[in-house]
C-alpha cells in the first residue's frame, strides 16, 4: 500500500484515543460515538487497501467502494443492535469520510 501500514495503524490509533480519555456519556460526542468514528475510519482505510492494492481498483473507485462497504457494515451492526441508532451512524458515515480525506493528503 502506497502509505504503508504503519501510517493506517498510527491515524487508526489517533482515531480512537479520544475514546479513551474526555467524552463522557455525551449522545454526541461520548466514549461510544467517538469508538464508532475511529474503527469506522480503520476499516475505511483497511478497506481502501485491499480494493486498491488486492483489487486493482483505481484510486477513485477505492475510495468509493472502501466508504460503502464501511457505512454498510456500520447499518448491519446497527440493524442488529436491539435498538438502531442515527447517532452511531452519523459517527460510522463522518469517520469513513474522514478516513477518504485522510487519504487525500499528500505526504
Amino acid at each position: 500500500m502506497k502509505k504503508g501500514a504503519a501510517v493506517i495503524l498510527i491515524i487508526s490509533f489517533l482515531f480512537v484515543l479520544p475514546s479513551l480519555s474526555f467524552a463522557g456519556n455525551n449522545e454526541w460526542a461520548g466514549k461510544d460515538k467517538f469508538l464508532h468514528f475511529g474503527v469506522s475510519g480503520a476499516i475505511t482505510l483497511l478497506g481502501y487497501g485491499v480494493y486498491k492494492d488486492g483489487f486493482g481498483f483505481s484510486t477513485r473507485q477505492a475510495e468509493v467502494a472502501a466508504f460503502l462497504t464501511t457505512v454498510a457494515i456500520g447499518a448491519v451492526k446497527e440493524l442488529a443492535d436491539d435498538k438502531f441508532s442515527w447517532k452511531d451512524m452519523a459517527a460510522d458515515t463522518a469517520g469513513a469520510g474522514f478516513a477518504i480525506l485522510v487519504l487525500r493528503i499528500k505526504f
